[in-house]
């Protein structure tokens, strides 16, 4: 984990002592660390600490299907099976482009489904 300590300086003080028992424990980098001892607040110091914080960049996905994997006898008997008349019974167009499209990508899924890749180089 790598985890480190980033305060050095004591955090709760008396008048006959000092001890670090306020701690800051992270593995990210850190911008700047500040013990401020305000009497107020008692015998502990208020510890500001400010860190150095990035989001890694994502990387670029590809979606694709992998084509000439698919085995087109197969495919070609599979697709006979289809019941492509069914679409021609719609008299609402967007049912038949609807129909028309899941059928398409149920074949698709089947021999083609999609494959992600990340791209490392750009």
């Amino acid at each position: 984990m790598n985890l480190a300590n980033h305060v050095k300086d004591p955090t709760h003080l008396t008048s006959h002592s000092q001890s670090l028992i306020g701690i800051v424990f992270t593995n990210a980098p850190v911008a700047c660390i500040n013990v401020e001892y305000i009497p107020d607040l008692g015998a502990h110091a208020f510890i500001l600490t400010e860190f150095k914080l990035s989001r890694p960049k994502a990387l670029p996905k590809l979606q694709f299907r992998p084509l000439k994997d698919i085995d087109i006898s197969n495919h070609n008997k599979v697709t006979a099976l289809i019941p492509w008349h069914l679409i021609e019974r719609f008299t609402d167009v967007n049912k038949m482009i609807d129909t028309f499209n899941r059928y398409i990508i149920e074949l698709f899924d089947r021999f083609a489904s999609i494959k992600t890749k990340v791209i490392k180089n750009l």
